[in-house]
């Protein structure tokens, strides 16, 4: 979905997607902890912080009952390159006290049956899955905040037999919101509702426990390169100024943005908005335009250390990070590198650093890198892989 794009893109630290210089990551469920799991230091796990860390952040995981060893685990991210995955090995983790659970991608089941093994749930966000079912997420009766996708307007006074559950965050894309049930929970406090249309608020004015309710409208809009779009006046009007909140590619500015222009493959999210009250509680109104233009990706390519090498010298290749704001680095999923004799592939040479061979005397090196972008930014907004190649390193005997 277009809004876990955007917080993706200005939340670098939440994408574990490899930078231009680091080793690609599988995009195949995996299962090995100790390579695509870290702590909250983001350091990699070992046996060592595997036994002490409370925070374990997973990427492409398939199976996760490795991490039942961790006994002081209590908060678990399962993020993913690929729309779905397959996640097993959830039992296993029934014994540890794990309070919060956030999925940052799809799983195959929608119905959240697994949730049963983590009674202890104090926070559950359901990722891009959408929600078919509360069955089972009704019974976590220590449930304090819940985020989730649907499509339909469920009975959510189900989630109310605890009266516990005090934050909840909804994206019901087109879908409508059952607000009646909404308004019966007896202690929500905040509510957060993703919108592509304006429901009505007016049956939460029955609520005797809501102090904040935000609702978000999202709009993408695909420009051409070249084409400006410029923020309509009626829109500016009812939501005030704009700011830019994402940037890949593009710098539009950060304050009172009333427009933006595409200078080639890219994007930017603009968001605005108002608060205003409503009955007992305030409302903020917000609005986040995503705007972008197809396309292959940019970044910084790998420089070498040399111009020229002899027979026997290593030829190092230096990967840069683009330190811009608007930078691609945190979309980037992995890079892979090829050396290559006259434009040739060789064979095995598949590192940044190199060792000039016989058969490269009198021949010229280089470079090759291909990046690619992660799964949510290649689904919705067309970006594409890119091939860039360093400079020529001439071999001499």
């Amino acid at each position: 979905m277009i809004r876990k794009i955007t917080t993706l893109a200005a939340t670098a630290t939440l994408v574990a997607g490899a930078l231009v210089g680091a080793s690609a990551p599988a995009h195949a469920a995996a299962n090995n902890i100790y390579k695509q799991c870290t702590d909250i230091n983001d350091r990699k796990l070992t046996p060592r912080i595997l036994e002490s860390t409370d925070f374990i952040n997973c990427r492409n995981i398939a199976d996760v009952s490795p991490l039942s060893a961790a006994k002081n685990l209590r908060w678990l991210n399962l993020l993913g390159d690929d729309k779905t995955l397959k996640i097993t090995g959830m039992s296993k983790l029934k014994d540890l006290g794990i309070t919060t659970l956030h999925m940052g991608i799809g799983v195959s089941d929608p119905t959240f049956a697994f949730v049963k093994d983590f009674p202890r749930l104090t926070a559950l966000s359901t990722g891009t899955t959408t929600v078919s079912s509360l069955e089972h997420i009704a019974t976590l009766e220590d449930l304090d905040r819940l985020s989730m996708a649907t499509s339909k307007p469920h009975d959510l006074s189900s989630l109310a037999s605890d009266e516990k559950l005090t934050s909840l965050a909804l994206d019901v894309g087109r879908s409508t919101v059952d607000m009646e049930s909404i308004a019966a929970l007896p202690s929500l406090e905040r509510l957060t509702l993703f919108s592509d249309n304006a429901p009505s608020l007016e049956p939460l004015r029955k609520s005797t426990s809501l102090a904040v309710v935000e609702v978000h409208t999202e709009t993408l809009t695909k420009l051409k390169k070249g084409q400006t779009y410029k923020i309509p006046a009626e829109i500016r009007n009812r939501y005030g100024a704009f700011t830019a909140r994402a940037a890949i590619g593009w710098n539009p500015g950060t304050k009172n943005v009333r427009s933006v222009s595409s200078n080639g493959t890219g994007m930017a999210a603009l968001s605005a908005g108002k608060e205003s009250k409503l009955g007992q509680f305030w409302v903020t109104n917000t609005i986040s335009l995503i705007l972008h233009t197809p396309g292959k990706i940019d970044f910084t390519k790998p420089t070498v250390s040399k111009k020229t090498a002899r027979k026997g010298q290593t030829v190092r290749a230096t990967a840069a990070r683009d330190k811009q704001s608007h930078s691609w680095n945190p979309v980037i999923s992995k890079c892979s590198y090829q050396w290559q004799r006259n434009t040739k592939n060789i064979k095995g040479a598949t590192k940044l650093t190199y060792k000039a061979a016989r058969a490269d005397v009198g021949k010229t090196l280089r470079l090759k890198t291909t990046c690619h972008p992660v799964a949510e930014v290649k689904d919705s907004f067309g970006f594409s892989a890119n091939t860039k190649y360093s400079g020529a390193v001439k071999v001499r005997k």
